[in-house]
């Protein structure tokens, strides 16, 4: 960004003082920007083949700004689990979810409903916490122990340290986390939703 502006000061001054030299370079700047502006073009063409598939493919799904197309698409299950907290669950709830790499499926509930989680991408929070605070690195091990551990007590501790109001189950939850583990949701809580792919948990304190 910063050489960029200089560049542009640059043709300026060239434009003003050697005519010629600052129509050759500036000619060279437009070119060069004209290039860089495919980018945009050919990006979201290549992000948008993961939903509407290939460009050779006769029919393919249509544009759309819905961002929860996706997660219809290719996970019915947590579509409507995602739906359900949209449309049920207070503002401010915390949900809590699994947490993972950056760029990846992670963070899917708290992404597509507005509510908050324990953690979503660490490395994103780190990034733009700098070392102002270990929390990220510190939650990350804790997420896994609330949903791995076998220890009620402990997992309730957690849950109420980090003010839990909904635990959720899906996809990610069930092939990151030991089914021990999340067996014991569903022996001391209430189940707030369900279909055949997602359990969300309701927690009300202890």
């Amino acid at each position: 960004m910063l050489w960029g502006v200089a560049g542009l000061v640059a043709v300026d001054w060239l434009w003003a003082r050697v005519r010629p030299l600052g129509a050759a370079v500036g000619g060279g700047y437009l070119l060069l920007l004209g290039v860089g502006l495919l980018f945009p073009y050919y990006g979201v063409q290549s992000r948008a083949a993961e939903y509407r598939g290939s460009v050779a493919l006769a029919e393919r799904r249509p544009l759309t700004l819905n961002g929860l197309a996706f997660i219809e698409q290719f996970n019915q299950a947590e579509y409507e689990a995602i739906g359900w907290l949209r449309g049920n669950a207070p503002a401010g709830s915390v949900v809590l979810e699994a947490t993972g790499g950056a760029y990846s499926y992670y963070g899917r509930v708290s992404a597509n409903t507005g509510l908050p989680t324990v953690l979503g991408w660490a490395n994103h929070e780190f990034q733009w916490r700098g070392d102002s605070t270990a929390e990220p690195g510190l939650r990350v091990p804790l997420v896994k122990e609330i949903y791995d551990t076998q220890d009620w007590a402990r997992a309730a501790q957690l849950l109420n340290q980090y003010g839990v109001d909904y635990i959720f189950v899906g996809s990610l939850e069930t092939a990151d986390h030991n089914a021990q583990g999340l067996a014991k949701f569903a022996n001391n809580l209430e189940v707030a939703f369900q279909n055949s792919g997602v359990t969300i948990y309701r927690w009300q304190g202890e």
